[in-house]
């Protein structure tokens, strides 16, 4: 009694606490979806913050490039209006300087009878009129523009006009710096650029705490949902044991009340107290229990014996034999009966066998008058076991396809992960290769790399041409090269075009519009200029003879003058020049020459003129 008492207050103080924990473990169960519900639209968030990463590092990249594009802007803005001031004030003083060498030059013509009156003296025929007379020779002006006038003031043009080039070139380069960076700028100024810098910087931040929380979050959300299903198991099992408890507490108590009455019932009379009553009741218990095991071991004995005689009665009268002794003397050995036994094996296994295939559902119903069939049975076994062969090798070659497919995928995947690498490194060589052929955005002109190069060259050799140009035009014209097509069928590529600048005007025409002399002179300067850049590009290597063929019948005397005048400017620099001709007014300007003169029989002759001196004729046939 009091060990079940014990008992009652342990189970109780169980009780008490499978109570306080079933409490806890409902809170935290009741409690858990909320806290969980929160996480997962957390989760929810950052994982959508997280996927932009890339595109905000991307757009941090393209808004800090756009920023220090804005900032070059301001400053190439700055250069481009510096730029474009000085080319015009070059391009005004170019035009001044000009105008002031074709006044030297009309000034020079105007006077010249002045300066050829210094030459006469008395007796002397005069050049022009042939008199020995000089009765009213013309006074030469004080301030006469002589040859050396007109070469400075020449030299200053020329040096103006490299100047404007170089300007212009200037211009050009900030331009096309402008635009590039306009471009990359997308069209922001610095201030705009900057607060979108900081706005996708900050962006950027945000989503890099997002991954950074991303991996927290799901950590956490992992534990709620293991100690949400660890509560609820044991909150279900801390149920069932106070079930279990109340059920024993209530048995216990039941029994402890019971039991109390019977010992009160037991022990009056018979004993002192409960503990010397189950002393003499556990003697008495145990001279009773051998009592009854003895009665129970002569019972078992009888009933035994007897049972072993009715085995031996039943089997002598389902046998052949009459007595035990018969049928010892009738045993078999092992080995006969290990062999009897083997034959009933195997006849219990045909006959399980048969049993079984009896009971199938298609057996079943047979009455047994029915005629089999073997022949389309044999047929049916057949197709069947074509058409499980035919499946069979379907699913083999499902398998080999499957297989295949499988290596074609991660082949695809690799390559397509390649592909995007080798995307991704030659982007900015893509980016290069459209710049150099004309076709990238950030190319504003759409000027090829060949074509720039062209142009770069092409401008020394327009600047080396003016050099020669402004003499022959008597300083009204310039060669000008424009980045414009050229004419209106524009056959000529962007930024090789040629137009002439009009001093007199002060307009740009083109070429076409020019006379026949004009358009000589213009030639024959680009020749030389063409001539005096390969010599300078070819490290030294001068151009030591030049034949110019042709074309002098289209200029005026003016016109022609200058045009030798330059020609003789070659000629004491140490170049050969050679003149293919058929004006007759170049005899008297050319002290060295070759005449070729047709015969009627259609043979030639060749005169040659070296030195002043004319050398007797040549026959060619």
């Amino acid at each position: 009694m009091p060990e079940r008492r014990l008992g009652l207050d342990s189970i109780g103080h169980k009780r008490s606490d499978l109570h306080t924990r079933i409490e806890r473990l409902s809170g935290a169960v009741a409690s858990a979806p909320a806290t969980i519900e929160h996480h997962e639209e957390q989760r929810s968030w950052l994982q959508i913050a997280a996927q932009t990463l890339a595109d905000l590092t991307t757009r941090v990249d393209k808004a800090a490039k756009a920023l220090e594009a804005a900032q070059v802007v301001s400053r190439t803005t700055h250069r481009l209006t510096q730029a474009t001031d000085r080319r015009d004030e070059l391009a005004a003083e170019a035009t001044t300087t000009n105008s002031r060498v074709r006044r030297l030059r009309q000034r020079q013509l105007d006077e010249y009878a002045g300066v050829l009156s210094q030459q006469l003296e008395d007796g002397e025929p005069c050049a022009v009129c042939g008199s020995a007379e000089h009765p009213a020779p013309a006074r030469l002006q004080d301030d006469h523009p002589s040859d050396d006038d007109i070469e400075s003031a020449e030299r200053q043009l020329s040096d103006l006009t490299t100047a404007v080039a170089t300007a212009a070139d200037e211009v050009n380069t900030h331009k096309e710096e402008l635009a590039r960076r306009h471009e990359q700028a997308g069209g922001l100024d610095a201030d705009e650029a900057e607060a979108q810098l900081d706005q996708a910087r900050q962006q950027e931040k945000t989503a890099r705490d997002a991954v950074q929380q991303l991996a927290t979050v799901e950590a956490t959300l992992k534990t709620l949902r293991s100690r949400l299903a660890s509560d609820e198991a044991q909150l279900t099992q801390a149920k069932v044991d106070l079930a279990v408890l109340d059920t024993d507490l209530a048995k216990l108590a039941e029994t402890i009340e019971t039991d109390a009455l019977r010992i009160a019932a037991v022990v009056e009379g018979k004993a002192d107290n409960l503990a010397g009553l189950v002393t003499s009741l556990r003697e008495r218990r145990s001279l009773i229990d051998r009592a009854i095991a003895a009665d129970d071991a002569h019972a078992s004995a009888v009933e035994a014996t007897e049972l072993r005689q009715a085995e031996v009665d039943d089997a002598l009268t389902a046998s052949q034999f009459t007595s035990v002794g018969e049928a010892a003397d009738a045993r078999l050995d092992a080995a006969e009966l290990a062999a009897l036994e083997a034959q009933v094996s195997h006849y219990d296994n045909r006959s399980a066998v048969v049993t079984d295939r009896l009971a199938d559902p298609d057996l079943a119903d047979l009455t047994g008058d029915e005629t089999a069939d073997v022949d389309e049975a044999a047929s049916q076994l057949d197709a069947s076991q074509r058409a499980a062969r035919e499946a069979q090798r379907k699913v083999d070659v499902m398998s080999a396809r499957e297989e295949s497919t499988t290596r074609a995928v991660h082949t695809l995947t690799a390559a397509l992960k390649v592909h995007g690498q080798a995307t991704a490194e030659s982007g900015a060589i893509v980016r290069l290769a459209g710049v150099a052929e004309g076709t990238h955005p950030a190319n504003a002109k759409k000027v090829s790399l060949g074509t720039y190069v062209l142009m770069r060259r092409f401008d020394d050799v327009v600047a080396a041409a003016n050099v020669r140009y402004a003499p022959m035009s008597n300083g009204r014209y310039q060669l000008v090269r424009i980045e414009e097509k050229e004419g209106k069928g524009g056959g000529r590529r962007t930024g090789l075009a040629l137009a002439i600048q009009d001093g007199e005007t002060g307009r740009q025409r083109e070429p076409r519009t020019l006379s026949g002399g004009e358009t000589f002179n213009a030639s024959l300067s680009l020749a030389l200029g063409l001539a005096d850049v390969v010599t300078g590009e070819a490290g030294g290597i001068e151009l030591g003879t030049l034949f110019v063929d042709e074309g002098f019948g289209t200029l005026d005397g003016e016109s022609l003058d200058r045009v030798m005048a330059e020609l003789g400017k070659l000629s004491k620099g140490g170049r050969m020049v050679g003149i293919v001709s058929h004006v007759d007014e170049l005899k008297q300007r050319v002290a060295e020459r070759i005449e070729v003169r047709r015969k009627s029989d259609g043979a030639s002759t060749l005169t040659v003129t070296a030195e002043g001196e004319r050398l007797p004729e040549i026959s060619a046939v």
